[in-house]
């Protein structure tokens, strides 16, 4: 059983069509969990397993996928963008302490992201940015970045940029650490590090200080620092984005192809470094009690989904918010 600061409840939310359930998909490939990645039109996904799902080739229910990375236990909730059926993406909002909003990088913010945001930011849920689908004909990673600036404010912030356009991107430019990542295929494990391109140097090097612009303002002294010229460590770097991420100050944005497993190592590793564990919120007030996230307390759970089985009969679908329950 993982401690509660190991566990990382995440619900992937956004526009029908921008890709959730093949970056779940993706996901779960990458983790190992799946030997091979399905397909939405094909009707073979994990998460889209209902047959009216498989006829529509869209997520009708939310879908929880359980697995590990890095030593961490990740659920991740893959919810439905039609806008009929967003009962269960804010179900999922409810019991999530962060959200990936995936992004079509063609059509860019659509209404049902800015009010599944706008309840995610009342929740107060860490907020991350994936900009699928860089392969599509007019894919522009940077004008989907410019909407989400106008949609959500100046706080969402490149970390990764891509290699290449539209058929041709190949990669990502990881902007913390300033590396260069090629994906030569969607095999799992397939990414590979090579130098930045010459003529994406600047364009990186551009982007990384409008990064560290954001990273700065976390603390009022690390700005301090910053505007003084003194050099910022990389491990600064990294904590100050991870405490502005866990607090709403910073929405990373990063990127890739869902479809083509390109950039999934990379949100599995974002998911584990910079979003928060289960204990974000600490303790929960209630009007007649406190609810700890300890294993050790009285048995506290919140059941935010039933689905109908026809063979399981009725399943319900939980979060533990104090205590622990084994099978």
């Amino acid at each position: 059983m993982h401690q509660a600061d190991k566990i990382r409840n995440v619900a992937l939310v956004g526009h029908r069509g921008s890709g959730k359930t093949s970056l779940n998909e993706a996901l779960l490939y990458e983790a190992g969990v799946i030997q091979r990645m399905g397909s939405v039109i094909d009707g073979t996904t994990v998460s889209d397993a209902d047959d009216d799902e498989k006829q529509r080739q869209m997520s009708i229910s939310a879908a929880l996928s359980s697995f590990e990375w890095q030593g961490r236990k990740i659920n991740l909730l893959d919810t439905p963008g039609e806008p009929s059926f967003v009962a269960d993406a804010l179900g999922a909002l409810r019991v999530c302490e962060s959200a990936i909003f995936v992004v079509d990088a063609v059509m860019g913010v659509e209404p049902s992201t800015i009010r599944l945001w706008q309840r995610a930011e009342e929740l107060d849920i860490a907020r991350m940015v994936f900009v699928n689908m860089l392969d599509r004909e007019r894919a522009d990673f940077f004008r989907t970045l410019d909407a989400l600036k106008g949609a959500f404010g100046p706080h969402a912030v490149a970390t990764e940029i891509p290699i290449g356009a539209e058929h041709e991107v190949r990669g990502v430019i990881d902007l913390i650490d300033m590396k260069a990542y090629e994906y030569p295929s969607a095999d799992r494990g397939a990414c590979q590090e090579i130098p930045i391109p010459d003529e994406l140097q600047a364009q990186a090097e551009e982007y990384r200080e409008k990064l560290m612009d954001e990273v700065a303002e976390v603390s009022e002294a690390l700005m301090e620092r910053y505007l003084e010229g003194e050099e910022i460590s990389h491990e600064e770097i990294v904590t100050a984005l991870k405490d502005g991420t866990n607090h709403g100050d910073i929405f990373p944005v990063v990127c890739g192809v869902a479809t083509k497993n390109l950039g999934t190592n990379r949100l599995l590793d974002g998911i584990v470094e910079d979003l928060p564990s289960t204990v974000k919120h600490g303790t929960i007030d209630l009007p007649e009690i406190s609810l700890e996230p300890s294993a050790d307390k009285e048995l506290f759970a919140y059941v935010f989904k039933t689905r109908a089985d026809a063979f399981a009969g009725r399943v319900n679908f939980f979060r533990v918010y104090q205590g622990s329950m084994t099978p």
